[in-house]
């Protein structure tokens, strides 16, 4: 896309300086004509050329911002998945990205009203012209359809991106997850027929002191 756009903005420069030079080629004409009439038809008219070298003043296209990269494609543990949603912007760069394209498809829409027929100009070089002209203007239109296409594509993955969100656990589940539960311990009350059993004994880890062996 940016390299269409790149070679649209030459071929734009090249016709605005063809466009300037016939002007100037014109005017040449023109006051040659009215300097030959002046003098009795003694000078002499030389033909022009709407060619030639020229600059253009045209505003150069602004880069829009882009978005950085996903990382690997292959399948992470949960926690990693996890951390990688939550970080980032969530999303806004592409939002960010939406938009920059929708407001160029709504500047390049903007610009097809330059392109109208002339009023005062006739002959075989305002008809090569205008036809310049019809070219140039298909090419925004198609421009702008493009732009509109990726302004809805980054929307679609930032809707993927709040979805994912919503859909997958959080940092905080993924580490609750993975963390070994406390095991509860019971409360044996003391009594007469069980004299040496400690008070608080766990359920899952019983008393490892191991017995005294007996004298020999």
């Amino acid at each position: 896309m940016r390299e269409f756009l790149a070679a649209g903005a030459k071929e734009r420069q090249k016709l605005a300086t063809s466009l300037r030079n016939a002007a100037k080629a014109y005017g040449e004409v023109d006051s040659e004509s009215a300097t030959a009439l002046n003098s009795d038809g003694s000078g002499t008219v030389e033909a022009q050329s709407a060619g030639g070298a020229g600059g253009d003043s045209s505003a150069g296209l602004q880069d829009t911002p882009t978005v950085a990269a996903a990382g690997d494609p292959d399948f992470t543990d949960l926690k990693t998945a996890a951390v990688k949603l939550e970080s980032g912007d969530q999303g806004r760069s592409l939002v960010d990205f939406a938009n920059a394209w929708n407001d160029y498809n709504f500047a390049l829409q903007g610009d097809v009203k330059r392109f109208r027929a002339f009023d005062n100009w006739e002959g075989d070089a305002a008809t090569a012209c205008e036809a310049s002209l019809d070219q140039q203007r298909e090419w925004i239109l198609h421009m702008a359809k493009l732009s509109a296409a990726l302004a809805k594509q980054a929307q679609y993955i930032a809707q993927l991106q709040v979805w994912a969100i919503r859909s997958h656990p959080r940092q905080r589940t993924s580490q609750s997850s993975r963390s070994c539960p406390k095991t509860p311990r019971i409360r044996i009350k003391p009594s007469s027929s069980t004299p040496n059993i400690s008070k608080s004994r766990s359920r899952c880890f019983p008393s490892t002191t191991p017995r005294r062996p007996w004298n020999r």
